[in-house]
């Protein structure tokens, strides 16, 4: 049979084309593949009563290892994922805060799985619940040739670049791969709703889990740290959205982790000592944010304790419209610098109102700045002082004024909350956010401190929940409301 050289070039061609692809395919597989044994899963073995707020081989013989036998967690609380990095020579496990918040403060209580399923202690270096995640040291043991040490793209992904995430499912399915692409970038973190932007949305299927482990690029480079999945709440039930899933943006991540390491497991913010808030009116519509208050002995006391009520028109130039953008301008301003707040007074009667720039030299936060948090949530918005003993308590400020903090009752409408007469004290043994039927998850309080890095994480829902406990040792779940003197409901921010 006569064939055409037309034919055959076409041929040619084909199998040329088809060949590339699966050279193409068969190079990203195996760099997906060789990012398996830089990855764990981490372990708390044991858990304390509320989270802490933290302000944290050859490719075919990988393969094989990884999937040669189930890994045994008896015995383990809880797990989620994570994967090593070296910086400045030094390893480290990069994960989630959530996933190692509630562990004991004891040695040994956290861990990791290598993909030999072999067991390796690990130590909190520092976290950042804002961000949710944590860094975690090797505790005496050194990381075993089994682990590879993956890498940080140098550079975020495109819009519709594929992405993997590779992490431990449910506890029960280890070195799990799901591709998908970035669908989204800079998105709100919803879990509290605390505004923050640095999220990568993609469509790589997450689950419980997946939290901490990395999102790669086909180089099996880190690109993200995944973090969350998209729900919404119904009444009782809960939605999981599973082509909503969201990672820590590597730019975002480096920041904070390097913060971490460089300030004995911190991350540096800046202070300017003011309350920023938005008001909703009762179609749930907010204002433009506005200064609702000034800490005591701030940067800002003196430039702004005249300005009370005043609209927040920018920030360092940037457009302020919302308390988000206001959040995501601070967040990237670095402590002790000056800060440029432009502002126009509440005048909307005035054709023209008086528009001013307050110059701010911002501080750094601190122990002493969460405390003066703590101090000014509770004398504005509760009925309520902070007991200065060194305890997490309060006391009742007045017998005879109802407080503004009321009972969560599951399932069931709220009811006041009664104080026992004799300005009694009240332990807080836990705050955070829970919803009306108990639903969520409280942070542990040891002082002042804790209890402003809580007030700062969560106040932008316009309330903060709390277990309260009374000397008979009883304790309750209670919610104290922000809201202004006409009981319109307030969202909040302090920096």
């Amino acid at each position: 049979m006569k064939i055409s050289f037309k034919f055959f070039l076409q041929k040619v061609l084909l199998l040329s084309i088809l060949s590339f692809f699966h050279f193409t395919l068969s190079a990203q597989a195996n760099s997906i593949e060789s990012a398996l044994s830089g990855v764990v899963t981490v372990a708390v073995f044991d858990l304390a009563d509320e989270d802490a707020a933290f302000g944290f081989g050859e490719e075919d013989e990988v393969a094989r290892i990884a999937y040669e036998t189930a890994l045994d967690l008896t015995g383990v609380a809880s797990s989620g994922s994570g994967f090593l990095v070296k910086i400045k020579g030094k390893p480290y496990v990069i994960t989630n805060a959530h996933v190692v918040n509630a562990a004991e403060s004891r040695r040994g209580a956290i861990g990791a799985f290598s993909i030999g399923r072999k067991k390796y202690p690990l130590r909190l270096v520092g976290g950042d619940s804002f961000y949710d995640l944590a860094v975690l040291a090797f505790d005496e043991v050194e990381p075993g040739e089994e682990f590879t040490f993956l890498e940080f793209a140098k550079s975020s992904p495109s819009l519709a670049e594929n992405v993997f995430a590779i992490g431990n499912p449910l506890g029960l399915y280890p070195y799990s791969i799901t591709d998908g692409i970035v669908s989204g970038k800079n998105r709100l973190f919803q879990n509290p709703t605390t505004g923050k932007y640095g999220f990568m949305q993609h469509t790589a299927t997450l689950i419980w889990g997946n939290s901490g482990g990395p999102l790669v690029n086909k180089k099996g480079e880190v690109v993200g740290i995944n973090t969350w999945i998209g729900t919404r709440s119904k009444e009782d039930q809960k939605y999981i959205f599973s082509q909503l899933n969201f990672a820590i943006e590597i730019e975002v991540a480096q920041r904070v982790i390097n913060d971490i390491l460089e300030n004995k497991g911190r991350v540096r913010r800046t202070f300017l000592g003011l309350e920023f808030a938005t008001r909703l009116d009762f179609s749930q519509i907010p204002t433009k944010p506005f200064i609702n208050g000034i800490i005591a002995n701030g940067p800002a006391e003196k430039v702004a304790k005249e300005k009370l009520g005043w609209f927040v028109s920018s920030i360092n130039d940037q457009a302020v419209n919302t308390l988000q953008d206001l959040l995501r301008i601070l967040e990237e301003t670095r402590p002790n610098t000056e800060v440029s707040i432009a502002i126009q007074e509440p005048a909307e009667d005035k054709p023209r109102p008086r528009k001013e720039v307050l110059i701010v030299n911002s501080g750094e936060l601190s122990e002493s700045s969460l405390e003066g948090i703590s101090q000014h949530f509770f004398q504005t918005y509760t009925d309520y002082e902070w007991n200065n003993s060194g305890m997490a308590s309060l006391t009742s400020k007045d017998d005879n004024k109802k407080p503004k903090i009321e009972l969560i009752a599951a399932g069931a409408d709220q009811a006041t909350f009664v104080a026992k007469p004799g300005k009694p004290s009240y332990n807080l043994v836990g705050a955070g956010l829970l919803d009306n039927w108990g639903r969520g998850s409280l942070y542990r309080i040891r002082d002042a401190q804790d209890m402003g890095k809580i007030i700062r994480l969560c106040s932008l829902e316009g309330h903060i929940s709390a277990a309260v406990q009374g000397k008979d040792g009883g304790a309750e779940h209670v919610r104290f409301f922000i809201q202004d003197e006409d009981f319109y409901e307030l969202r909040v921010l302090f920096y």
